[in-house]
């Protein structure tokens, strides 16, 4: 079975790491490298792993540029494993049995952009899953699936550990199948597919008439590996990564700092509840809460 492997991130070095254990050492690896790949989450580079188990290795910033490259290969199957660019058609056609992608919900529920914050923000159903790229959006049959649970603790760097550890269960229940040359799949229900949309930064700024339970959730959802959720004061950009949220019948002006603890920790008033923030940073400046500081109410650009 002649394989590539396309990413940038963890869960491709993981799917190139257990291709190889079970001797479906890819005849190529395709990495992501740029000169910053700060703004990518989990990144990886491939290159080290590739190098020393004799793979060749490919950089790309665009995979789509390196169609001739990959046609050299006659690859059965490509794996596109991790990687937020759009794989044109002629690519997907390449390989005999089609490209494999990956998707961290259990399709067709959550097909789309932002799938670890939905599964904080919306509670979608999550699965390591496995499928053949079609055109559409993450709609193409499933070779493998393996469900994990969610629980109100999670936060982004704790699903993205459960997407690793389920992935490895996937690959493990599926590859043997492979290293006999069967490549089997089944078709997605599309009548009761669900999809979510791109979400950038600023979908992380709190909102603080809305309740605590809901801001503590947008912060689960937008810690690390991500940006982080944030708010403004006195011009400044705090980044919050930590918080719990209390629930309270005590009103007091929304936004506004009602207790500071002893770790440099503070409580906000939030449209339902307080908000306990645990960990922040300060982005530009030097900061201080202090009580009766008030966050601002809009969003400040530039």
């Amino acid at each position: 079975m002649r394989i590539i492997v396309v990413g940038s991130v963890n869960s491709s070095l993981l799917t190139l790491k257990k291709l190889c254990e079970y001797d479906l050492v890819p005849v190529a690896v395709f990495g992501f490298q740029a000169d910053d790949v700060s703004h990518i989450s989990g990144y990886e580079d491939l290159e080290p792993f590739a190098n020393a188990n004799s793979i060749a290795f490919h950089p790309f910033r665009r995979i789509n540029d390196h169609y001739d490259e990959l046609r050299q290969y006659n690859a059965d199957l490509i794996f596109v494993v991790g990687l937020s660019q759009l794989v044109s058609k002629k690519i997907i056609e390449l390989p005999t049995f089609g490209c494999v992608g990956f998707h961290p919900t259990a399709l067709p529920l959550g097909r789309g952009r932002a799938p670890i914050a939905w599964i904080i923000l919306d509670n979608c159903p999550a699965a390591a899953t496995y499928f053949r790229i079609a055109e559409g959006v993450d709609d193409g049959p499933i070779y493998t699936q393996v469900a994990f649970d969610v629980n109100s603790s999670d936060d982004a760097l704790s699903i993205t550990n459960k997407i690793l550890t389920s992935s490895e269960v996937a690959l493990d229940q599926w590859l043997p199948e492979l290293v006999n040359g069967k490549v089997t799949c089944v078709e997605q229900n599309h009548t009761i597919a669900t999809y979510y949309g791109k979400r950038i930064d600023d979908d992380g700024q709190l909102v603080w008439s809305e309740p605590a339970v809901v801001l503590e959730r947008l912060v689960r959802a937008t810690t690390h590996p991500y940006p982080g959720a944030f708010s403004y004061m006195q011009g400044l950009k705090i980044r919050i990564w930590n918080v719990n949220f209390v629930e309270s019948t005590s009103i007091s002006d929304i936004g506004s700092i009602v207790n500071v603890g002893s770790n440099g920790g503070f409580t906000v008033q939030t449209g339902g509840g307080f908000l306990k923030v645990l960990k922040y940073e300060v982005e530009g400046g030097v900061w201080e809460p202090l009580v009766g500081m008030s966050f601002d109410s809009v969003t400040q650009l530039g």
